[in-house]
């Protein structure tokens, strides 16, 4: 063994993939969230925004939008983007600070735990799109 070469460089190699599948899992998920909620066959209906000409054409009136939806979605995006970003963040941190196996134990362990929640997250998402599919 060289003399600065890391004895748990085996142990680090393997986090990585853990954190990479965690990733592609996760955007994995993201895509069959979207595919499950996307309406295939949308349900078309008129309906009238006048509140005034509902009333005299006997129409359905349209119900109110929601203000600022776009910035609710939109935030959280940016929440779930800040979320992932951190979570890298903290494990490239700990990957660079750790010296002692005990720091190696907690970084096996946080990467474990983070990884089996964005797969089975994914999973679960992606039994349901088969489900949904036959």
């Amino acid at each position: 063994m060289e003399k600065n070469e890391n004895p748990h460089k085996k142990t680090l190699i393997i986090l990585d993939i853990l954190m990479i599948v965690g990733v592609l899992s996760n955007f994995g998920a993201l895509a069959c969230t979207n595919y499950l909620v996307a309406k295939t066959k949308p349900e078309i209906k008129f309906v009238e925004v006048n509140p005034v000409a509902a009333k005299v054409y006997n129409l359905e009136q349209a119900p109110k939008p929601e203000r600022f939806s776009l910035l609710k979605e939109l935030g959280k995006k940016l929440i779930h983007i800040f979320v992932m970003g951190l979570a890298l963040g903290v494990y490239i941190w700990m990957r660079k600070k750790a010296y002692h196996p005990r720091d190696y134990l907690i970084l096996s362990v946080s990467v474990s735990v983070w990884f089996t929640i964005l797969f089975l997250n994914f999973a679960n998402d992606f039994g349901f799109l088969l489900a949904k599919l036959f």
